[in-house]
């Protein structure tokens, strides 16, 4: 199966998949944001994100093997560094026609997109700079059109929800700032496109101007139990400026977990980064580190923190506490309690 998109330089469009139920079609999200970027080989960073908009826990997971992005040749720079998810290949086309970069995963049959969740990690580098450009995007079923904007404040790593005792926990972490006052969280009852209330009463301090990455969440505690609902994060910077980040839907159900557990990250391999998720029964003071096979702690991603009794997840980007990315290879990743109670599983860095 296999995806085909027309656009130029993307930052928010809709991306379709033949042969999958209409619901899953809706629900399937490509979205992209450009960033300027002076420490690479050129002066934008452009980054795409897959988005299972389907609800977390529904079970309509999305099968995955190719999606090609299609740009006008009059447009697009080729690029001169990229990056992928690993299993992911990537490849470079123009016939001045189209100039199209097509990502392929080669990890297996296909790629499995968990509904819920967003596969982050699909990074090229060019010399372009527009600043506002219209874009199509094309597929079996219609075709669509729109205007995109850019350079972003912010650079996502990671957008999630966790439904905990007292609510609907958001969590998020970001690579990069830059003049970022602060972030605001908006929900809707409608749809993944309209109908978004603040739901934030005062802006959620940002980190300025940062390089390393920061990780901040939010409860809504005024969720109802069994309403379906989409969430957005925006951030703010210094001149009032907002920028709206790709949605996350949630269906609020108060069931807990009965048991401590910790789950198999993912994706696993992974590059650049992966989440681990566990299971709380009760509030409990929690410890996720990761360890090389030696036993030498490499990374503390929580550190003796009380949570709440719920599901939750944490984002490993691959690097130690000393901001260094780490060496492919095979590692350790531990839930550890006050209690006393530790559980582990093995992850594997791919680059």
């Amino acid at each position: 199966m296999k995806v085909v998109t027309t656009f130029l330089w993307g930052m928010f469009f809709l991306l379709f998949l033949s042969g999958q139920a209409s619901a899953q079609l809706e629900n399937l999200h490509l979205f992209g944001e450009r960033k300027n970027d002076t420490g690479a080989c050129a002066v934008n960073k452009y980054s795409y994100t897959l988005a299972n908009l389907n609800s977390v826990g529904s079970g309509n997971d999305i099968e995955i093997t190719e999606f090609t992005v299609v740009f006008d040749p009059n447009t697009l720079c080729e690029p001169c560094s990229h990056s992928e998810p690993a299993g992911w290949t990537y490849a470079y086309t123009n016939d001045s026609t189209n100039a199209k970069i097509t990502w392929t995963y080669t990890g297996g049959a296909s790629y499995t997109l968990p509904a819920g969740s967003f596969l982050y990690g699909f990074v090229f580098h060019s010399v372009c700079s527009e600043e506002s450009v219209s874009y199509t995007v094309e597929s079996d079923i219609g075709t669509s059109s729109g205007n995109v904007v850019g350079p972003v404040p912010v650079e996502l790593l990671m957008f999630s929800a966790n439904v905990v005792s007292d609510g609907i926990e958001l969590s998020w972490s970001t690579a990069s700032e830059t003049e970022n006052a602060g972030f605001e969280l908006w929900r809707s009852e409608q749809g993944p496109e309209n109908g978004y209330r603040k739901i934030t009463q005062r802006l959620i301090p940002g980190a300025g101007n940062a390089s390393d990455q920061n990780d901040y969440s939010f409860i809504d505690d005024r969720a109802e139990v069994g309403k379906t609902y989409f969430y957005r994060l925006a951030d703010v910077d210094y001149n009032g400026t907002v920028t709206f980040h790709n949605p996350l839907r949630v269906t609020f159900e108060n069931a807990m977990p009965d048991e401590f557990a910790l789950l198999q990250n993912y994706p696993n391999p992974f590059n650049p980064s992966t989440t681990i998720a566990f299971d709380l029964p009760v509030r409990s003071e929690v410890a996720v580190k990761i360890y090389n096979l030696v036993g030498q702690e490499i990374r503390t991603l929580i550190a003796g923190k009380s949570l709440p009794a719920g599901s939750h997840r944490v984002i490993w980007n691959g690097r130690n506490n000393a901001g260094q990315t780490m060496a492919t290879g095979i590692y350790i990743y531990s839930l550890e309690t006050a209690s006393g109670l530790v559980m582990k599983k093995k992850l594997v860095l791919a680059k």
